[in-house]
């Protein structure tokens, strides 16, 4: 093996050529490589930061919306909370019914209180109970309609699972199935 000395000059260039090519790729691969990995990395980052901040401001231009949101949903809730008494009440029912009945003009044909078959899709949710009932009432269309805007305006809370309307010779036989809800 010879010595660098004894190369010649040109043979000394290219070996110190390729040596600082060498140490290049070096400190390329194991310094600058991890360095521009790690700043893309950051800008992703940044790119991400900068997303949820704008996020955040936004909600914070919309806070007053928000928060105006939370309290009218709050009130509904306050609403229907006090819709639900703690009982069945079943003479507040009946008392609220003749009410809606007699505003409206509509004649009371028969109230059952009885279990009736509750429809699909009207299972009463955690923490509420339901009185179901069946009313039949006769009238008019003008009637039933001021009968049925009754009901939606009673302070307790009903739900109507069923409506079913028959021509009569009088008018119209009207068919509902409620259920009176409560909280116990």
């Amino acid at each position: 093996m010879r010595s660098m000395l004894s190369l010649k000059r040109r043979e000394r260039l290219v070996i110190g050529i390729a040596g600082i090519g060498f140490i290049a790729a070096v400190v390329f691969l194991l310094v600058i490589l991890p360095a521009l990995q790690q700043v893309r990395i950051a800008r992703q980052e940044a790119g991400r930061k900068k997303a949820e901040f704008s996020r955040l401001v936004a909600l914070v231009e919309r806070r007053d919306q928000i928060e105006q949101r939370h309290a009218a949903a709050l009130q509904a809730a306050r609403v229907i909370e006090g819709g639900l008494p703690r009982n069945p009440e079943l003479p507040a029912i009946v008392a609220q019914l003749d009410e809606a009945l007699t505003s409206s003009g509509m004649q009371l044909r028969q109230i059952s209180f009885d279990p009736v078959p509750a429809s699909a899709g009207s299972a009463v949710l955690p923490g509420v109970a339901a009185v179901p009932l069946r009313v039949q009432v006769s009238g008019d269309y003008r009637q039933l309609r001021a009968f049925v805007g009754a009901l939606e305006r009673m302070s307790r809370a009903l739900a109507v699972d069923r409506l079913a309307v028959t021509a009569v010779q009088a008018g119209i036989l009207a068919d509902l199935t409620i259920r009176a809800l409560y909280a116990p």
